[in-house]
């Protein structure tokens, strides 16, 4: 199911204006690379971001809107009143929620792009009004620098 929703992402995002791809990389794929705890990816992810610079910026604040296919919120949602002995390993199964890390991630990038990101900044904003915490945090962190 990630690999359909993450598939999913890739194709809305090559057809979204501006830069969508990086030396054959989809954006979303450096996004996510930036977001992740190992500095090596972080650092590589860091200079493909300075060197696509503002125009990655329409493909970043298009993935901050992202949002979960109704069926993912309804299984979640239906795995939240299972009883405890089954609700963790079932969540554990079913995953965060997609659109969340891909919030978080594109506002995590955006960071790397400093001022460049000026644009983004009322996309942040909406982020930072209706996001889950992970989000939020991402979209505030981008938004200070």
């Amino acid at each position: 199911m990630l690999v359909v929703c993450i598939a999913a992402a890739v194709v809305a995002l090559w057809r979204s204006p501006g830069l969508t791809t990086y030396q054959g990389k989809p954006l979303l794929a450096w996004a996510l690379q930036y977001y992740s705890n190992d500095q090596r990816d972080r650092d590589a992810a860091t200079v493909a971001f300075k060197a696509m610079g503002a125009k990655a910026v329409p493909a970043l604040t298009e993935m901050l809107q992202a949002q979960d296919t109704p069926f993912r919120k309804r299984r979640w949602l239906w795995a939240l009143k299972l009883p405890d002995r089954w609700r963790r390993p079932v969540l554990t199964r079913l995953g965060p929620p997609n659109a969340v890390t891909v919030q978080a991630a594109a506002a995590k990038a955006l960071t790397a792009l400093g001022p460049q990101a000026r644009a983004a900044i009322p996309f942040l904003g909406q982020v930072l009004r209706r996001a889950e915490a992970e989000a939020r945090m991402s979209a505030a962190e981008a938004m200070a620098r």
